[in-house]
């Protein structure tokens, strides 16, 4: 749209606000100071946008006659401004949405606290709410943001600069909005150019009445063991570091069974850029919740999805040039069709490529992404039927790409694993504790309470490498 193109954050929240109150057929008539109030605006924003709606002939506007009181205005918009609404899907998508999130967040509703200080309230900013609410009218059913680069969003913004992106950013982590975010990245090897996701905290009351229906389970992992010394991804990244300065390399048991009869060496190089670690682990997860919300009972028989079969396509996985010189190679699809399908069972695939090192080295990569992802699926089950009980059935789910750390004896271990789920009763928001010699159970903020399982260190040492080391 030509008009939204010269207007700043602060306009384009005044016209969206303008837009689902008053809607465009009828006029309305307010005057400068009370429109500037409802809107949570300025005098000045409002005179601006007005001045550029009407340059643009856009809205017409009369004075109304008053006797007292502030003087009113009489504005229509046009049918030129309705023809080029047409042509801006994101001002359509703000003043179409019936999310109750929307609403509460343009008539400035909610008053929100810093993490930090529990006992400052503050409300957001015009500029602070678009930036929001370009998240919300843009997330999927989990929350999730992935469709949007860092430079669309701030065209969307009027055209911010990279440090007032990184400020806004910061404000919504600072009141409790964004949960994390993945950085979009490109790389010479793995990936090419990918767009990053942002993740909204729906544990945040803004969004209760939106996402009633997701529920929310967090393990957290008192201590460190064999299974989470390392993520996948970061065992692969750092044994890359390793064979390059030790000639060797030293697989923890998070992967160590996947690589025993693997030769590694075939796709270290996937590996060499750090950069690539957190998405190469967003997409280990992505898959692993793929798997489950496919074959939540036997994810060992999944085959296979068209969201995986996107992620795995050569083209998204690979650079461009190693894209364009696979796209030449007949037969690779079901190639992959047949490692999803299990017809080499747990071996690494004998490939019909040998004459063709990228081939090969695009299917050996598939069939390791392949066997960490459903390890990591079955993890995540092990979660869930040991907090929830094993009747629990999940209609879909996401894994969260957060992982917290933590330091014992020197020593970094993750320590959080979070899962968002539909199962179709109401929202929960449940928390696991794995303690030494017992696991603690809180839901919906209740004070924790010792699970039913049989305690002691040997039991629940057992039952931690079977939740974080899954056969």
């Amino acid at each position: 749209m030509t008009i939204v193109r010269v207007l700043n954050a602060e306009c384009i929240m005044l016209l969206i606000t303008i837009i689902r109150k008053y809607n465009l057929e009828k006029s309305f008539s307010i005057d400068i100071l009370s429109l500037a109030e409802e809107s949570f605006s300025t005098k000045n924003t409002v005179i601006k946008l007005f001045k550029l709606l009407k340059g643009f002939g856009y809205v017409t506007t009369k004075e109304k006659a008053s006797i007292r009181g502030r003087g009113k205005n009489i504005y229509t918009f046009t049918q030129a401004f309705k023809d080029e609404l047409k042509n801006d899907l994101f001002i359509i998508k703000a003043w179409e949405s019936d999310n109750p999130a929307v609403d509460t967040l343009l008539k400035n509703k909610v008053a929100f606290s810093k993490q930090d200080s529990e006992d400052t309230k503050l409300l957001l900013r015009s500029s602070n709410r678009l930036f929001l609410l370009i998240f919300i009218l843009h997330a999927d059913e989990f929350g999730v943001i992935s469709n949007l680069s860092t430079t669309a969003i701030s065209k969307l913004m009027g055209g911010i600069t990279k440090d007032r992106f990184k400020s806004q950013l910061k404000t919504l982590y600072d009141i409790g909005i964004m949960k994390c975010h993945v950085s979009g990245v490109t790389g010479k090897e793995l990936f090419g150019k990918i767009k990053g996701k942002y993740y909204l905290d729906l544990s945040n009351s803004l969004f209760y009445e939106c996402y009633c229906n997701v529920s929310q389970l967090m393990v957290r992992v008192a201590g460190i063991s064999d299974g989470n010394s390392f993520t996948e991804a970061g065992a692969l990244f750092n044994n890359y570091r390793n064979y390059h300065t030790e000639k060797c390399f030293v697989w923890p048991s998070v992967i160590a069974r996947y690589l025993e009869a693997f030769n590694f060496k075939n796709v270290i190089h996937f590996f060499n850029n750090q950069m690539m670690q957190e998405q190469f682990q967003l997409l280990l997860f992505n898959i692993a919740s793929e798997i489950l919300s496919n074959c939540w009972y036997e994810p060992d028989k999944f085959t296979h999805s068209s969201v995986v079969l996107k992620l795995l396509n050569y083209p998204m996985l690979m650079t461009s040039k190693k894209a364009k010189e696979l796209g030449n190679v007949e037969g690779l699809k079901e190639e992959v069709d047949r490692i999803f399908n299990h017809e080499f069972g747990e071996n690494v695939p004998v490939s019909e490529f040998t004459s063709n090192e990228t081939a090969e080295c695009y299917l050996e990569l598939v069939w390791l992404i392949r066997k960490l992802s459903l390890s990591i699926a079955n993890r995540y089950k092990l979660f869930l039927t040991t907090t929830l009980g094993k009747e629990v059935e999940m209609n879909k789910l996401m894994i969260m790409p957060i992982t917290e750390f933590k330091v014992f004896e020197g020593e970094e271990y993750v320590e959080l694993f979070e899962v968002f789920y539909i199962d179709g009763s109401a929202r929960e928001i449940t928390k696991l504790q794995v303690l030494e010699d017992k696991l603690e159970v809180s839901k919906n903020g209740k004070a924790f309470e010792r699970h039913g399982l049989v305690g002691g260190k040997e039991n629940i040492s057992s039952l931690i490498d079977k939740m974080l080391l899954p056969s």
